[in-house]
């Protein structure tokens, strides 16, 4: 199963086990946060939401906090 959530003004794909880096979130390292604006969630069939899936969230775990390589344009 995975779902699509929004945070910081972006959405992220995410299925269980992934680790992601999300920009703007503002958390401690070991400590649980919670998404509430999924989009859709699926697996052999999907959800769509309007514009959210009511009663579902994605959890996950701060594993570090940094910041991301900068880009000269």
């Amino acid at each position: 199963m995975y779902a699509i959530f929004e945070t910081g003004g972006k959405q992220y794909t995410a299925k269980v086990g992934d680790v992601l880096f999300i920009e703007k979130l503002n958390a401690e390292v070991d400590e649980t946060v919670t998404f509430e604006k999924v989009l859709a969630v699926g697996d052999d069939t999907m959800t769509f939401g309007t514009p959210y899936v009511e009663g579902m969230t994605v959890s996950g775990k701060v594993l570090k906090n940094g910041k991301a390589k900068k880009i000269t344009v």
